[in-house]
């Protein structure tokens, strides 16, 4: 089947939307890190080349960080990387402590039971064993995320006061899949006999399928 030119076109508005967003991820990230030093001179054909990125994705998230005022034009010579002062810095801080504890409690309030509980699991894959309240905050932090509201190039600190231990019915549940929702993190308990020879042959058993070595 054949495309006629409107949907050819709604495409390659799509495709370019897509990579000018991609564009200005790259490039914001390379100010906020200081790659691209305050006070350089930049063009498009550098950062196109420099970042593997198309001319027109590169135009656009440039138009975008101007208008942010992150850059300056510089007529017929590109643009140049404003300084970050001691000022700037104090004003975005001040606007984010007055705008992120409200929009924070917002998005905790609008996640469903799921969200919190698929929330306290995905942190459970790292290593910890999360209680319900901080799947409040990891929920929060995951529909500001998607919102765009906190951007992908910042660092978010998460910090879990409670353990588990004290919600271990709720959790044993979510893993087993019994509660009415689908748990999409859950990892299915093995119940085993109190002894030694039992859990290694049960890990041996773990690690040999996903190809690992023996305990």
């Amino acid at each position: 089947m054949g495309w006629d030119a409107s949907e050819v076109a709604v495409k390659e508005a799509s495709t370019l939307v897509s990579n000018a967003r991609d564009a200005y991820e790259v490039l914001r990230r390379a100010f906020v890190l200081c790659e691209i030093a305050p006070g350089s001179r930049v063009t498009e054909p550098l950062l196109a080349e420099r970042y593997d990125l198309s001319r027109a994705a590169v135009r656009a998230a440039l138009t975008r960080l101007s208008h942010q005022e992150w850059i300056e034009a510089s007529p017929r010579k590109g643009y140049i990387v404003r300084p970050l002062t001691l000022k700037d810095i104090r004003d975005l801080f001040a606007v984010r402590r007055l705008l992120e504890p409200a929009a924070a409690e917002m998005a905790a309030r609008l996640a469903t039971e799921a969200e919190l509980a698929d929330a306290a699991a995905l942190g459970d894959k790292t290593g910890m064993f999360n209680c319900p309240h901080t799947g409040v905050a990891l929920a929060a932090l995951i529909k500001l995320l998607k919102a765009g509201k906190i951007d992908r190039s910042e660092r978010v600190v998460v910090i879990s006061t409670a353990h588990g231990l004290k919600f271990v019915e709720s959790k044993v549940k979510y893993h087993e899949r019994s509660l009415e929702f689908a748990c999409r993190h859950a990892n299915q308990p093995i119940e085993l006999p109190p002894r030694v020879d039992a859990v290694k042959k049960a890990l041996n058993e773990a690690l040999r399928r996903k190809g690992n070595v023996r305990v």
